[in-house]
């Protein structure tokens, strides 16, 4: 979990039954309560790691690890809306 000015943020990772997924929700009464789960990571592959950062006052980041099946790569979702981006293949 982690906070920003906007509230509270927690990002964690499940199973859908298929896969392990990577899931957020946010807060903004200090967590009374709290959004309904959007899934970040993309269906298909497995997610994991999950990690928020806080890149300034207001803004968190989403980073999470998967596997294209041959190398792991680290991904990202800025503000937790925008499409997953590539970060890096980890080898």
């Amino acid at each position: 979990m982690s906070t920003s000015a906007n509230g509270l943020a927690a990002i964690w990772e499940r199973s859908n039954g298929t896969n392990t997924i990577v899931q957020s929700s946010s807060s903004t009464d200090s967590g009374a309560s709290w959004s309904t789960p959007v899934n970040l990571s993309v269906s298909g592959r497995d997610a994991h790691a999950p990690q928020i950062v806080v890149t300034g006052v207001t803004a968190l980041t989403a980073i999470w690890t998967r596997s294209n099946g041959t190398d792991i790569i680290a991904l990202k979702r800025p503000r937790f809306s925008a499409a997953p981006m590539r970060v890096a293949a980890l080898g």
